[in-house]
């Protein structure tokens, strides 16, 4: 992970489309999520909020030290139990008994 490169410039938090949302969406940002988080707080804390990033990469985009921001987020979601997730789980399953090939 390239974590450690962080200049807290801010840039991934003027391009975060869900931390922009006018409706309030409850998101601390992809810095905190993508880039704080996994080095200073316990990962299933702050995973649900990597749920609601985008993975629009926009803050990597943006970001001037190249972290790979939206990585970061996927390994976050990996870590979630599946029990505390009951509608993604309901959703796969729908998906798989659906399979059209």
């Amino acid at each position: 992970m390239n974590e450690g490169r962080c200049v807290k410039c801010g840039s991934c938090l003027r391009v975060c489309p869900v931390l922009n949302d006018p409706t309030g969406t409850q998101f601390p940002g992809p810095r905190t999520v993508g880039v704080d988080a996994p080095r200073f707080l316990e990962k299933n804390n702050i995973g649900q909020n990597a749920l609601r990033c985008t993975m629009c990469h926009a803050c990597e985009w943006a970001c001037p030290s190249g972290i790979t921001l939206t990585r970061s987020m996927l390994m976050l979601r990996s870590g979630i139990s599946q029990e505390r997730l009951p509608g993604h789980r309901r959703m796969i399953e729908n998906v798989s008994a659906s399979d059209v090939r």
